[in-house]
């Protein structure tokens, strides 16, 4: 089973990030305006092998240029990386004079497609206008900060041949009694679910890296936000488990910084083997939350486990909130980490559970069409997650984004 959990917080421009209002937890490609670019992949798969660091926004030059740097920079405990692109305003030919701009979107659709077409969205010779977004060492090559469409050849050639439709996340069939599963490939492409460029790519996030950010929030050239040491943890009842239930402490593995909103969202999944039959997995009882200084954790009692849930084909799996308010004093030794790549892949070689059921177990694929535009967004009370989906949750925390305050230091790479 795999258990999503999404926490917001407010950009500072020299200090830590605050949080609030929650956003949505996304079922599907979120576009970008009217697209074809997108702000963001879909919230909702079983497993990360890496953490995934995407910006969403604009390049904003203090007054009005002809060319400007701008630069991305996570630097964290278990790895860092720094990017910078070259942005120039519009020119319809290679020797034109760029037009000045005061402010240009930082997207796939503004940049190169690429020498091997790696960017299906991007500029070519034949657009009639030049690319506005450049690689500094290799102006040829696609480059940008956002997120990659599962359309772009980086990840669809992962999937070797594999139907997409098996891996989306649409309502669980009406039959399902509110748990489903998705019958997972033979080989296990999980590194399809990375959306990031891959030198935007962490090993993990651990809740207190420091995010750079230069001419990419309006108004200010350097924002300058450390996450305030944020972790998200899940506690497990079922009538298969201990009574006081199981502690599983999710990994961060999604990072999105949105520029224009001056918010930044981190994504904790964990994947826990749960025994037992498809009878006993309706049983589960699960409580997500988030855990950040100021802000310990106050686990509910153990719930009563009807015997009836065990056994009733209609009832589901719960998904609750746990409050974050008092600590508890409960120690770890009884917790679970989020398992390895190589205990997740023997543990979803058959079926990740349960995450929406794109197609019963055993049910034949009919021929795939050919591949549609990303969807446009639902409404956030569409994209909220019901409890019988029993994977995600998005965090309720509710709280102020503190303004920007002027710059002080630089952050440097870590020693």
């Amino acid at each position: 089973m795999t258990i999503v959990v999404k926490a917001t917080l407010a950009l500072a421009l020299d200090g830590d990030a605050t949080l609030a209002q929650p956003i949505e937890v996304h079922r599907k490609e979120k576009l970008l305006g009217a697209g074809p670019s997108i702000v963001c992949d879909t919230d909702l798969v079983p497993y990360k092998p890496r953490a995934d660091v995407v910006y969403t926004g604009n390049a904003w030059a203090p007054r009005a240029v002809q060319a400007l740097h701008v630069r991305l920079g996570v630097h964290g405990r278990t790895g860092y990386f720094e990017k910078t692109l070259q942005v120039i305003g519009e020119r319809l030919n290679q020797g034109g004079q760029p037009a000045p701009f005061y402010r240009m979107p930082i997207s796939f659709d503004r940049a190169w497609t690429g020498p091997q077409g790696e960017n299906p969205i991007g500029v070519t010779e034949r657009s009639g206008r030049m690319a506005n977004l450049f690689n500094t060492r290799e102006p040829a090559k696609a480059i940008c900060l956002g997120a990659m469409s599962a359309r772009f050849p980086e990840r669809a050639r992962l999937l070797n041949g594999i139907d997409p439709r098996a891996l989306e996340n649409p309502a669980p069939p009406p039959d399902a009694g509110g748990i489903w599963a998705v019958d997972l490939p033979g080989n296990r492409p999980f590194e399809y679910f990375l959306s990031a460029p891959p030198d935007q790519r962490l090993d993990q996030l651990n809740g207190d890296e420091n995010i750079l950010l230069e001419n990419l929030v309006e108004g200010q050239s350097r924002v300058r936000t450390r996450l305030p040491g944020i972790k998200s943890l899940a506690k497990i009842f079922g009538a298969a488990l201990p009574p006081a239930g199981q502690l599983l402490e999710l990994t961060g593995d999604t990072l999105v910084i949105d520029g224009v909103q001056k918010l930044v969202s981190i994504t904790f999944r964990g994947t826990v083997p749960i025994p037992g039959t498809e009878a006993l997995l309706r049983s589960l009882r699960v409580f997500a939350t988030i855990e950040m200084p100021g802000y310990p954790i106050q686990w509910p009692a153990a719930p009563a486990i009807p015997a009836d849930r065990a056994s009733s084909p209609g009832r589901p799996p719960l998904v609750e909130e746990a409050t974050p308010m008092l600590d508890d004093g409960e120690g770890t030794s009884s917790s679970t980490k989020a398992i390895s790549p190589e205990d997740a892949m023997k543990l979803l070689a058959g079926r990740a559970l349960p995450f929406g059921g794109a197609v019963l177990p055993g049910a034949p694929l009919p021929p795939p069409p050919a591949p549609p535009p990303p969807v446009a967004e639902e409404t956030a009370d569409e994209a909220t997650l019901s409890p019988a989906a029993g994977a995600s949750l998005r965090n309720a925390i509710l709280g102020g984004a503190e303004p920007l305050v002027p710059p002080t230091t630089r952050m440097d790479p870590p020693t």
